[in-house]
């Protein structure tokens, strides 16, 4: 008999100017398939945790000038920090994520933030595939690897990574073959 693996815990920190009807509509229109590609690759479950006012995390002031991003992902994570720290029962580890979802992207071009295999992001609800593009980030998927394929008519589909938001490219919601394999092998020593 094989036990079950560790699930990925999806903490998520509903920014407070994010309107009731994208909070109700969050799981399915922006994390179902992602929870589903994830099992597809790790073999675990994905639970989510949607957190709202929690003052300090979900009050952050996030829009601004380009070159304000680094000094919002880096607020957020020290945030995310003393937050684990007062909850003994997460973990600052491989199978945690603590993401900021905010209704709208930080500048003209910047839709989401994250550092590659650092547990804390930020998303916003302005492409359906943010959410899982800038998790992908924290489980060591890339850019250079994201694709788009192509079906026997010649519509494009592009992958989680790929790097632009294309509004002439299909989602295909899942990452490449690439990327899969870097996500798996993050993950593979996590119980």
């Amino acid at each position: 008999m094989t036990t079950a693996k560790e699930p990925v815990h999806l903490l998520l920190f509903i920014h407070d100017d994010v309107s009731l009807g994208q909070r109700k509509s969050l799981y399915s229109d922006y994390l179902k398939h992602f929870c589903v590609e994830m099992k597809a690759i790790t073999d675990r479950e994905v639970i989510t945790y949607e957190l709202t006012s929690i003052p300090g995390m979900t009050d952050i002031s996030y829009k601004g000038n380009p070159g304000h991003e680094s000094f919002v992902l880096s607020t957020f994570n020290r945030k995310a920090w003393e937050f684990v720290q007062g909850h003994p029962h997460l973990q600052w580890d491989k199978n945690f994520r603590y993401g900021l979802i905010t209704p709208a992207r930080f500048t003209d071009k910047v839709l989401g933030l994250a550092h590659e295999y650092s547990p804390v992001f930020i998303a916003s609800l302005e492409g359906y595939q943010v959410i899982a593009h800038e998790l992908g980030h924290t489980f060591g998927a890339r850019h250079e690897d994201g694709e788009v394929t192509r079906n026997f008519v010649g519509i494009g589909y592009a992958s989680y990574m790929y790097p632009e938001n294309d509004p002439f490219h299909a989602k295909a919601y899942r990452y490449s073959d690439v990327n899969r394999e870097r996500i798996a092998k993050f993950l593979a020593d996590v119980p």
